[in-house]
């Protein structure tokens, strides 16, 4: 039987880094959360308070091995409705655009942290 890991289109790797969130156009607001985990195509975020599916939102974030903030549009694939332990919500991103330099910054530490694998 196949499981969710064999249906995803790239690899996903930890990273817990601060992320910028712009929601646009739904409710102009920004605020900093705390990303999960990292692909080529999206990343897992903890927010401080429930995005909802399909929001569209701008994301700017530093990777490690990249000298440039990176600022990507998204959207939310997936939301949890239900707060964790700590109050965050957590929510899938879909990137909808990323520059070539960006992608490939992303692809060099997925590949250098592949032993985080998730």
């Amino acid at each position: 039987m196949e499981n969710f890991q064999d249906r995803r289109q790239h690899k996903r790797v930890e990273g817990s880094f601060e992320v910028f969130v712009n929601i646009e156009p739904e409710s102009p607001e920004n605020f900093y959360c705390i990303s999960k985990d990292i692909s080529e195509g999206g990343m897992r975020i903890r927010t401080p308070k429930p995005l909802k599916n399909g929001n569209h939102i701008i994301l700017s974030f530093d990777l490690p091995n990249y000298a440039w903030k990176i600022t990507t549009q998204g959207v939310v694939a997936w939301a949890s409705g239900t707060p964790k332990e700590d109050g965050s919500y957590e929510s899938g991103v879909r990137f909808l655009f990323m520059n070539d330099l960006e992608k490939e910054a992303v692809c060099n530490y997925i590949a250098l942290h592949s032993e985080k694998i998730v």
